[in-house]
Formats: C-alpha cells, sequence, structure tokens
C-alpha cells in the first residue's frame, strides 16, 4: 500500500454539508485504499464560519497535492485566525453561541487529532511502515485512525487488529508528545509482560485516570512505585486471597438465586428478558455487596445514582483529553467541556465513597458490614500496618478499582456467551445444558461445587474471553526505560496498548479463529490466569488483574444457572443472523444492542417455590 490517505473524517466529523468535497473510500480485506476527490476551493467570501469552511477545504486540498508538507501550524493558524476576531467574531460571540463554539471545538478536535506532529523534526502528517529484519514497524497517526473509527463505525481494536496485518504484531506511533506502541500477538504479548515485564510495569497518569484514582493512590492505574507494590500486596493478601473470594460464595450465590427468580416470573407470564439489563442488575447489585453490604432494589434512588456513577467513569477513562498529549494545547479540554464533565464525576465519586466510608466507621453500624472490603481496608488503615501512611484517599481509590473494573466485565462476559450461545443452539447451547442438567441433577441451584464437574461449561467461559474479552485492550502500560524488542529500540515512556481481542483472533495461535467452538479448549490445556499469551483475559505479569478469582467465580456460576434453569429462545420474528456483535465505546466490550430471549422454566420453579 503506497499510502494512507485519511482525511475524509474531517468533513463527516464536523457535519458539514461541503459541495466541493467528493470522497470516496473503499475497505478491501481490512486493508485501506482511500481515493480522495478534491477541487480547488474558490477564494474566500461571506461569514466567518463560512471562511472557515473554505479554509478547511484550501487545508484539505494542500493536503492532497503536498501530504508530506502540510504541518500543524497551518491547521492552528486557520483556526486561530478565526479566534482572533479576523473575520468579525467577538470571543464574546464565540462564547456566547454554542453552534459556534460546537464548530471550532469540533475543527480543532478533529484537526488537532489528524494533525499533530508526531515526527516533530520532519513534522509531517504519516509516515511510512519500515521493515526491519522482516517484521515491520509500522508509524501511523493514532488520530487519523480515530477520525477514521469514529466515520466508519469500527470499534477501535478492530481497526488496530486491521492495521497490524498491514504493519505487522508490534506496531510504533506517536501520539502527541508520547511513543505509542500497540501490541498485536501472542509472541509480542509474552516479550512485553514477561520477559520485559519489570521495564513494561508503570502506568501513564493520563488526565481522566489520574483524577478518579485520587492521583494514582490506587492499584489499575497507578504508576508503578514501591507504595504500588504494597497496595497490590494488600489486595492480593486482604481482598482477593482464595480464602476472601470464598467468604463472598453465598452472596454470590444468593444473588444468581435472585435472578433465577425474577427471569422465572418473566418467563410464567410469557414476557421477553432483557437478558442485557438483568445481568447488569446482578453484577452491580454483586459488587455493592461484596464492596460496603448494600443491596439496592431495582428502583431505589441510590440504585439509579450508582449505575449513573458507574457510566459516567467509563466515560472519564475513555475521554480524549488534549492535556495528555498536547499540554500546550490543554485549553481546548476547557473549551469543549471534557474537563468540566470530568470534575462533576470525580466531584460525585467522592460524595458517595465518603457517605459510605463515613456508614463504616459509625460505631453503631450494622453488623452485615462487618468483612466486606471497606471494612478490610478501615482495619488496615487503623492497625497502621502498612510501611506508608494508608489514607481515605487511597480506600476510595480502590474502591473506584472495584466498581470500575467488576461490574461491566461480569456481565459483558456472560452476556457474550449467551448471544454466542443463541448462535448455536443445537451444537453448542443443548450440549451444555445437557452436561450441566446430568451432573447438577434436581436441585435448586447449581453451586460452586458443581462447576468443577463441567468441563464443556469452563470450556465455553474460555471461549468466550478469547472472542469477547472484556476489556478489548489492555489498560495501557508505561515503559521505564529503554529496552530492546525483537530488534527494536522502545523508548522511555512509551505509552503500550495490548490487543487482547486480537491476540484471540490470531490465525497463527488459532484454528478457525472467527468460529466460536469451545471444543477447542477440552483436548488443550490454555491458561487464562497469564501464562499462555494467546489467551489473557485478566492481563498478565505485574500488572495484571488481582481480582480475576472472584470475576471468573462470578462468571462462571452465574453462566451455569441460567443454563440449567432454563431452556432458551430467540423472539418471534428474530432469527439467529440477527444477533449482532456490535459494541459500546468504553474500557469494557459490553453489547450495544440489548439481548431479548424468551425463557421456558425447567428447574427455575423450584428455585421460586422454596424462596432461596
Amino acid at each position: 500500500m503506497s499510502s494512507i490517505r485519511v482525511v475524509f473524517g474531517i468533513a463527516a466529523g464536523l457535519n458539514l454539508e461541503i459541495e466541493q468535497l467528493d470522497v470516496k473510500t473503499a475497505f478491501l480485506h481490512g486493508d485501506l485504499e482511500e481515493e480522495i476527490y478534491m477541487e480547488q476551493p474558490e477564494g474566500l467570501k461571506g461569514s466567518g464560519k463560512e471562511n472557515l469552511v473554505c479554509r478547511l477545504k484550501k487545508s484539505l486540498y494542500e493536503l492532497k497535492q503536498a501530504p508530506r508538507q502540510l504541518d500543524i501550524t497551518h491547521a492552528f493558524g486557520v483556526v486561530s485566525r478565526y479566534l482572533s476576531n479576523s473575520d468579525g467574531y467577538t470571543d464574546a460571540n464565540i462564547a456566547g453561541d454554542l453552534d459556534n463554539r460546537k464548530f471550532i471545538s469540533g475543527y480543532l478536535m478533529i484537526f488537532v487529532r489528524g494533525a499533530v506532529s508526531w515526527q516533530s523534526k520532519k513534522q509531517v502528517w504519516w509516515n511510512f511502515p519500515n521493515e526491519l529484519d522482516g517484521e515491520i514497524v509500522g508509524e501511523i497517526c493514532p488520530g487519523l485512525i480515530l477520525i477514521l473509527c469514529a466515520c466508519i463505525g469500527t470499534p477501535f481494536p478492530t481497526y488496530l487488529w486491521q492495521l497490524s496485518k498491514v504493519y505487522g504484531p508490534l506496531m510504533s506511533l506517536k501520539l502527541g508528545s508520547f511513543p505509542l506502541l500497540v501490541v498485536s500477538s501472542a509472541r509480542m504479548a509474552e516479550e512485553v509482560v514477561k520477559n520485559h515485564d519489570s521495564t513494561f510495569s508503570s502506568r501513564p497518569l493520563l488526565l481522566g485516570s489520574r483524577m478518579l484514582s485520587y492521583n494514582g493512590l490506587d492499584i489499575a492505574f497507578s504508576p508503578y512505585s514501591e507504595q504500588w507494590r504494597e497496595l497490590r500486596k494488600i489486595s492480593v493478601l486482604h481482598l482477593y486471597s482464595n480464602r476472601r473470594v470464598q467468604s463472598f460464595r453465598g452472596t454470590r450465590e444468593d444473588e444468581v438465586s435472585r435472578m433465577i427468580r425474577t427471569i422465572s416470573k418473566e418467563a410464567s407470564s410469557s414476557q421477553v428478558t432483557n437478558l442485557s439489563k438483568t445481568l447488569l442488575s446482578l453484577t452491580s447489585t454483586l459488587i455493592c455487596r461484596i464492596a460496603f453490604r448494600k443491596r439496592y432494589d431495582e428502583e431505589d434512588q441510590q440504585r439509579r445514582r450508582f449505575h449513573d456513577l458507574l457510566q459516567e467513569m467509563q466515560a472519564a477513562f475513555v475521554g480524549f483529553f488534549f492535556s495528555d498529549y498536547i499540554p500546550s494545547i490543554g485549553w481546548l479540554d476547557s473549551l469543549n467541556g471534557m474537563r468540566s464533565r470530568l470534575e462533576r464525576t470525580c466531584s460525585k465519586l467522592d460524595s458517595f465513597l465518603q457517605e459510605l466510608i463515613n456508614e463504616h466507621l459509625n460505631p453503631n453500624r450494622p453488623e452485615s458490614m462487618n468483612g466486606d472490603i471497606i471494612d478490610i481496608m478501615l482495619q488496615l488503615r487503623q492497625e497502621q500496618s502498612t510501611s506508608f501512611d494508608l489514607t481515605l484517599d487511597h480506600i476510595n481509590a480502590m474502591l473506584m478499582d472495584v466498581f470500575s473494573a467488576g461490574s461491566d466485565t461480569i456481565a459483558a462476559t456472560i452476556m457474550w456467551a449467551m448471544a454466542a450461545l443463541m448462535k448455536s443452539p443445537e451444537a453448542i447451547l443443548k450440549k451444555a445444558q445437557a452436561e450441566i442438567r446430568g451432573a447438577v441433577g434436581n436441585k435448586d441451584i447449581v453451586n460452586e461445587d458443581d462447576i468443577q464437574k463441567l468441563p464443556y461449561l469452563k470450556a465455553i467461559v474460555k471461549e468466550t474471553f478469547r472472542l469477547y474479552p472484556p476489556a478489548p485492550l489492555s489498560v495501557p502500560r508505561q515503559t521505564l526505560a529503554n529496552c530492546i524488542i525483537n530488534g527494536h529500540e522502545i523508548q522511555s515512556n512509551s505509552i503500550v496498548y495490548t490487543n487482547v481481542w486480537a491476540n484471540g483472533r490470531d490465525p497463527k495461535d488459532w484454528e478457525n479463529p472467527n468460529e466460536f467452538l469451545p471444543e477447542r479448549f477440552l483436548n488443550i490445556s490454555v491458561d487464562m490466569k497469564g501464562k499462555d499469551f494467546q489467551l489473557i483475559p485478566f492481563g498478565a505479569g505485574r500488572r495484571g488483574c488481582p481480582g480475576y478469582s472472584l470475576g471468573l467465580a462470578m462468571v462462571e456460576v452465574g453462566l451455569a444457572n441460567l443454563l440449567y434453569s432454563f431452556d432458551w429462545e430467540l423472539p418471534s420474528g428474530i432469527k439467529k443472523k440477527d444477533i449482532d456483535t456490535e459494541v459500546l465505546p468504553g474500557l469494557t466490550m459490553l453489547k450495544k444492542n440489548d439481548l431479548l430471549l424468551v425463557t421456558k422454566n425447567v428447574y427455575a420453579q423450584q428455585v421460586s417455590s422454596s424462596g432461596i
């Protein structure tokens, strides 16, 4: 491929009517072949906004004529002249005119993402891939990728996977002032998270994660330090140890029983079950009970408050902040409203967590709060058993990790498993149900002891993690020093993403990688906890998820009971091919469209009648 010309997203991103701009795109087997057709724009005329549109056309035209010479200064020059009132607009006009503010912000957002020079000496929009020792290390502009993904609706991990087919499993990019690396194969992932784990063990403190984690006082987003090591030790020994996970077993099974009763009532009244909503309710309630021993009713205002807060946190984590990558124009975060939204979310989070901690500090608190995560952390603080001062901000930050990592990921995994099973009701769904019902017999509920007798169910869970990892892109790491990976020098402070979604679909590691085939795991042993790098849904190495055993236990017992208690069908008029795989934006790969199913009670009636 001779070049990558991805500029058509500028017009689409601004929702502008530009008659002279005719853009055609074609996507062939994941490779990009864009053709840009553009006429020389006419002279400036009309209002300030019309002149800016004309300058935009002129910039695109110049890009077509000499793509290697166009630098960011021209883009900023166009907008700065607009902001400086050269076309009749005053700052007051702009501040008071929401449309104009959105227009300016949109123009800057798209142009900066696409035009920021990531080779400062050459100041070019993109560079071409270099071949080194048979391996391609591609250098491409991530801003242009973001534009393209937004325009064609392709999820970012999917598009990075398509690019890796062209540029190789180790792609080098530069986002603003930061070098960025994308890892898209098991072999490269092993290099990063095993062979060079200590070098790749830090985290970039981006604005969203920094503010939500109380300036890096948590485990998930904190940079590497001695304090982080001790916090992780606390998590492993006190919060997510096998003993602690088992202590929450009764809570898990109780919430699953409640879910089964709810679905059973819907089945008895011939209602369609919104499984997406049901699973999100299950997991958020479970996390609340484990973390602070509270159970909110469906219509409880506090439940809605908690759910809304989780959504806002997800949006903040994936938000693009200019101050992270181009500090000199960080003021754009205030102009486009991103900073104020983040500050509001942090304020809501702090208020919510402080209320919970105050309740636990109350000497007259109910005994039911004993032994929950907040109680454990407060005891450690009181005992002063850490080498540093464990503050309430540390506890708040650790709770934020529990909320953000636990709620959506568990629900998403069960949701994708059920969607995949509904696409193969005869070959896989009925086989799984036969295994569970044959091994468990006539019982109220499948408990966690029963799970160990269900190898096919465990294979389904692994296959779901392979095709639909809850976090398709790993939380980014950051290098602590220069190092050599496969003969290529990786700079210090590089931001590193592992494309977990791509690893699970690599034909070098998986036969028929795009097919949902649980049987592949019956004859091979693949570890999901970070030893086999073709399947790392929980991460690996120092930065692997410390709560994987809790999450896995909830996925297995939840899915097993859904398959045991009910027979499942698609609603009338819906066919297997209609089950889509579109995803919502965010850290977690949630299904965009709700999974709606029709249920028939099999063993669920016993749970309803026994009142478990």
